[in-house]
């Protein structure tokens, strides 16, 4: 239930649907530079279900870790279902997005 109270906290502070939690830092890092950017986003989960902690199966490289990331979706298995469901749809639509935007 981390993620789901987490994500409703965040909307009821804000009042928005959609809250991005991990953009900031990349824009905040090329407005230094003085470069325009646009970031595109897909979202694939929601407020409603919760996904599995998988903290401790990210290396602080952005890498995953297999062992610890099974251990975490076995722990948890309706939620492991969400989080790859949500993952499979979201890669789709990223693929279909990022088709229209550069046009292949």
């Amino acid at each position: 239930m981390y993620l789901t109270e987490q994500n409703s906290n965040l909307h009821e502070q804000s009042g928005a649907d959609l809250v991005d939690m991990e953009g900031f830092a990349f824009l905040e890092f090329f407005q230094q530079l003085e470069t325009s950017v646009a970031i595109l986003r897909v979202v694939s989960d929601d407020s409603l279900h919760d996904i599995p902690d998988v903290t401790s199966a990210i290396n602080s490289d952005g890498s995953l870790q297999p062992l610890p990331l099974a251990l975490a979706l076995i722990r948890q298995p309706l939620s492991a279902t969400w989080l790859i469901r949500g993952s499979l749809k979201g890669l789709k639509i990223f693929i279909r997005e990022s088709r229209l935007l550069f046009g292949k």
